[in-house]
């Protein structure tokens, strides 16, 4: 069976309303576009990732999507901070996962003494879908920009944020600062563990928000 999957424009995230809010005042300035079953199900989100990666390839030819991650360092040993410092993605992905991101241009903070943050670039053919499980933890981060534009997050992760700081089915206030500027847009599976209404929201600038609703509707 086929799920129909409908859009919905949020004009402002930060305040009050039925689909998602942003916690943070951080996002004072963002919109979103949130691609949810027509009916509540508890089948999987593949048709929400699917349109929803239809329409960002539709509103940007070369829109790029980065998977974002901060390890907690503390009660680690120094063995185990080598690795993460060595080989960071070969770390902290589950087996099977690794080959969904090119690690070779993956990019990571400055080691603090709490957390070690990294950016990995998403292999362009890779099904969305299949980064669900990954992002539904609310220790992955995904977020989109043009190809051309991937080295402008570095600087947020050069600052990093405290791993304590995460919130359940909330971004960062760094990545939330990072979209607050049009660099960026950061997308998120809505929903967990048993609940029925599952959906993906894209957070941005109102532009990039009602742009993204626009060719998502073609």
């Amino acid at each position: 069976m086929t799920t129909k999957v409908r859009l919905w424009l949020l004009p402002c995230v930060h305040e009050p309303n039925e689909r998602y809010v942003a916690r943070s005042s951080m996002a004072r300035s963002l919109a979103g576009t949130e691609f949810a079953p027509e009916s509540m199900s508890f089948e999987p989100r593949d048709a929400c990732w699917d349109v929803y990666q239809a329409a960002a390839r539709r509103l940007h030819p070369d829109l790029r999507h980065v998977l974002v991650h901060v390890e907690r360092l503390e009660g680690k040993s120094l063995t185990q901070r080598h690795l993460l410092t060595k080989d960071f993605w070969r770390v902290v992905l589950p087996s099977g996962c690794l080959e969904l991101v090119d690690t070779a241009q993956a990019w990571s903070s400055g080691q603090s003494p709490d957390h070690l943050v990294s950016a990995a670039p998403v292999h362009p053919d890779t099904p969305l879908r299949l980064l669900d499980g990954l992002l539904c933890s609310d220790r992955f981060h995904l977020l989109a920009l043009p190809g051309s534009q991937l080295t402008s997050i570095q600087p947020l992760l050069e600052k990093g944020w405290s791993y304590a700081k995460q919130g359940a089915m909330q971004f960062p206030d760094a990545l939330l600062a990072c979209m607050s500027t049009g660099d960026c847009m950061g997308v998120m599976p809505l929903g967990r563990f048993d609940d029925p209404d599952r959906s993906v929201v894209a957070l941005g600038l109102p532009h990039w928000a009602a742009a993204l609703a626009s060719v998502g509707e073609h």
